[in-house]
């Protein structure tokens, strides 16, 4: 058996090295999902399953998302909100609230991170700043 501990006080278990499943301190089974690879972040856990696709799972290792991301990286910038950018096979990136499990933006090119903002490239190249609510709130002309 594999065993990693979290800040979440669960455990990444694997007892044949090849599908991991998250436990808790009494070694008992949180969440459904079994997956190739599932690693802890602030914000949860990041899952890979066997066609290397990724899924963010809750801090309770429930799914937020499906398996269907190229890449998943937990935006700790913007603490306390539990926000992803999740790469999609198409090069443009989805932004993730993982707290109230909605995508906030589909397909954007991001520019910038903030603990209160963030902005993206749009199809004709100005920056548009949302909050994590997705509210755009300005457009910088790229004229």
């Amino acid at each position: 058996i594999s065993v990693f501990s979290d800040k979440n006080r669960h455990m990444i278990a694997s007892e044949d090295g090849d599908k991991y499943y998250i436990m808790d301190s009494k070694g008992n089974r949180v969440g459904d999902v079994t997956a190739s690879s599932i690693n802890y972040s602030e914000g949860g856990y990041r899952a890979e399953d066997d066609e290397g696709k990724y899924a963010i799972l809750d801090k309770n290792g429930n799914k937020v998302t499906d398996f269907v991301y190229a890449s998943l990286y937990y935006r700790d910038i913007a603490k306390p909100r539990n926000i992803w950018t999740a790469g999609r096979e198409d090069e443009k990136v989805d932004v993730i609230d993982a707290d109230n499990k909605k995508v906030i933006l589909e397909g954007v090119e991001i520019e910038d991170f903030d603990q209160n903002y963030f902005s993206v490239k749009n199809d004709n190249g100005d920056i548009e700043y949302y909050t994590f609510d997705g509210k755009l709130f300005y457009t910088k002309n790229n004229k």
